[in-house]
Formats: structure tokens, sequence, C-alpha cells
């Protein structure tokens, strides 16, 4: 059974390795979804707080129960929960895509082409909500993290195979949830990009890098930074419609 005053003096560096490499990996999934190009500092610095709040609080948290002796489960039952955890963290992931690229808006324009439906832009509108605010909280996320978390150490101190599993859908689950973190806190400004040749291309903003992209007339223009004399971009988020 793992335990962690096991770990001895040899196996620090190994810890220090891999910590490093959680910072690093679940900072660029979290700064990917940001507008902002990030340097590998600011990477580091949001893998920091989000393995923080959504790791290593929900490990202690979850390890605290699994040293106890408690009454022995079906390992299906974690196998489940995760799997359930998957599936409702894909459809938010979907529906903040949808918000981002507003691939419903267009499908509510030309649905309203053919139909005069009352509640048409409700339902439309609420189809990528729902899951957001279900399981795009903050809160939600926590307990996604540490049913996760305590479903893998339930699996190990079983020695089941599937513990092998587990792990791969727990690293997946995990990333899923850095970018539920991560859309839930971006904001994509609508702005003005004024080209060295003097066009103006208006849009909504999606990320600066080596290349602006932009969101414009339901299609995504990626534009060198040579070519692109500034930008002016919205400082107030615009109220959901």
């Amino acid at each position: 059974m793992f335990e962690i005053n096991q770990l001895t003096s040899q196996d620090i560096p190994i810890f220090i390795i891999i910590t490093g490499a959680l910072f690093l990996y679940f900072g660029g999934i979290v700064g990917e979804t940001k507008v902002e190009k990030y340097d590998k500092l600011g990477y580091y610095r949001d893998g920091l707080f989000f393995s923080l709040f959504y790791i290593y609080i929900p490990f202690l948290l979850a390890y605290s129960i699994y040293i106890k002796n408690l009454p022995e489960i079906s390992p299906w039952v974690f196998v489940i929960v995760q799997i359930v955890i998957f599936i409702c963290l894909a459809s938010t992931l979907i529906a903040y895509e949808s918000k981002r690229y507003e691939l419903l808006d267009e499908v509510k324009k030309k649905a309203e082409q053919r139909l005069n439906q009352v509640n048409l832009d409700y339902g439309l509108i609420h189809v990528y909500e729902t899951p957001i605010k279900l399981f795009g909280n903050k809160t939600t996320l926590l307990i996604f993290s540490f049913l996760t978390i305590l479903s893998n150490l339930w699996l190990y101190k079983l020695d089941e195979p599937l513990f092998f599993i587990s792990i791969v859908l727990a690293f997946l689950i995990l990333t899923m949830v850095a970018l539920a973190y991560g859309f839930g806190g971006a904001y994509y400004p609508p702005g003005k990009i004024y080209m060295v040749d003097g066009s103006v291309i208006e849009g909504k903003i999606l990320k600066f890098g080596e290349y602006v992209c932009v969101l414009k007339d339901d299609k995504k223009i990626f534009i060198n930074n040579d070519k692109i004399n500034y930008v002016e971009e919205s400082k107030f988020k615009e109220k959901s419609s």
C-alpha cells in the first residue's frame, strides 16, 4: 500500500521534477485558453495555482480518507464515477467551445430563417449555458478532482488491474478540469486590428501570439504580427445575450 512516509531522500529530486512538469503541463493547458500569450514563467504560475487547488489539496483530502479503514467498495463503482465525471466535463468543454466560437449563434441564425419559434433563442443559449453552470463552476471542478484522485487511490489500494485504466482516465479528467478552469476565467474581447497597409479588421480576438487569431463572420483569421500596426480591444465584457 502506498504511504507518503515511505518516501526517501532519494525520491525528493524525482518528486521535484514531476511537480515542475505538472506545473508546466497544466499551466500550458490553462494558458492556451487565454487570449494572452504567456512566457514560460506565466505557464508555471498558472500551473502552480491550478495544481495547488485542484490537485494537491484534493489529494491531501482524498489521502486522509484513503488511509482509514473503511468498508470495501466494488472497484467498478470508482470506474463508473470517473466515466460519469468524464462525460460531464466533455459536455462542459463542448459548451465552452461553442460559446467561444459562437457556433450556436450561427445555428440560431439559420434556424430562425426557417422556423418561427418563440423559445428558439432561449433554448439554444441554454444548450451551452446549462453544462457550464452545472459542471464548470469552481466548486464542482474541485469535487470532480477530489473524486477522481480518491478513485485512483482506492483502486490502487485494491490492487486491481482497473487501476491502470483509472490512471489514464484520471489524467484525461484532470486535463479537462484544467481546460474548464481556464475557460471559466477567459475573456475574448471584441477588437479592431489596424494593419500596416491601412486596412482594419474587426472581430472577436481569440489569441495573441506569433499570429493574432480573430473570429470574424464565423471564420477564424490568423494575422501575422509583422502585418499589424496596432490593436484596439474592449476593456469591458459584453453582457451575455
